[in-house]
């Protein structure tokens, strides 16, 4: 992140029919994380620098919309946060 106004978006498409895990972790700050899938939004609630998490059902083709945003507390140029879907 490199300005509190940033947020970094991805795609994931879904290979399978199946639950997949939206991890974001590693957080040197208070980030945010909005995953918006076929049948709504969702976001966490968590504060500081806890990992959070969210489970998606998905099926082959969906399509799911993730955005991690800078929280309160600011934001960090030299630690990378870890998004990771599995």
């Amino acid at each position: 992140m490199r300005a509190e106004a940033d947020v970094h978006w991805w795609q994931f498409v879904a290979p399978e029919d199946r639950s997949y895990e939206v991890v974001l972790s590693d957080l040197p700050r208070n980030y945010g994380l909005l995953v918006r899938q076929p049948s709504g939004s969702s976001s966490t609630t968590n504060s500081g620098t806890t990992d959070r998490v969210r489970t998606v059902t998905l099926r082959p083709g969906q399509r799911m919309t993730i955005a991690v945003s800078v929280g309160t507390g600011g934001y960090s140029l030299d630690q990378p946060y870890r998004l990771t879907v599995r």
